[in-house]
């Protein structure tokens, strides 16, 4: 079968990012792989699909759904192609559904982690980057902000309307304590956060 996915990898490069074909690749290559271990031959079947998406990870634990649903993708882009263009009869990733996600709440710091952050910002000498980071913590551990939507409101300085990013560039730099993709704490269900101009 490695041939038909030497045939496979040539034409989905030419129809896909580098990226997809890539990944696609990688995926079929284990594939085979995983058919010579268990000493299949010929076309593989669903049977095969199923065993091969459902093997353990490395660790011996269960695979994500997000991954097994990319390997599932890449599969079914190959047998498609096996159909079209390889003389399949039938594609043996019919029928084999996506996963779908559960969904589950961000990533929050704890009350500890909280108030750790506000501990390091209390101690800045300057009264003025002292007073800045505490603001900026209380909003986001009020209000539930992400730190990059904090930084894409607009900030009045006393002079000028500027953008928070220019402010937090200059003082209290949120990025060495947090992610950027993170919320400090869960935001409240009435709160909605928009990153369009606000003027404090």
């Amino acid at each position: 079968m490695r041939h038909q996915i030497d045939a496979f990898n040539q034409n989905i490069s030419a129809r896909r990012a580098a990226r997809t074909a890539s990944s696609y690749s990688a995926t079929l290559a284990a594939f085979a792989d995983f058919l010579d271990q268990q000493y299949r031959t010929g076309r593989p079947t669903t049977s095969d699909v199923d065993s091969f998406l459902a093997r353990p990870t490395k660790e011996g634990g269960r695979r994500a759904p997000a991954t097994r649903n990319q390997e599932l993708a890449a599969l079914r882009a190959f047998g498609e192609f096996a159909t079209k263009q390889l003389g399949w009869t039938e594609n043996p990733t019919e029928g084999i559904p996506f996963l779908r996600e559960p969904p589950h709440d961000p990533a929050v710091l704890t009350a500890f982690e909280v108030r750790r952050l506000f501990l390091v910002a209390s101690q800045f000498q300057d009264s003025i980057r002292r007073s800045f980071a505490l603001a900026v913590l209380a909003l986001l551990s009020q209000v539930g902000l992400r730190v990059h939507e904090l930084v894409a409101l607009a900030a009045y300085d006393g002079t000028q309307v500027r953008s928070f990013s220019a402010v937090t560039a200059a003082g209290f730099s949120l990025s060495k304590y947090c992610s950027a993709t993170e919320r400090l704490v869960k935001r409240p269900p009435s709160t909605s956060p928009t990153t369009s101009a606000n003027t404090f």
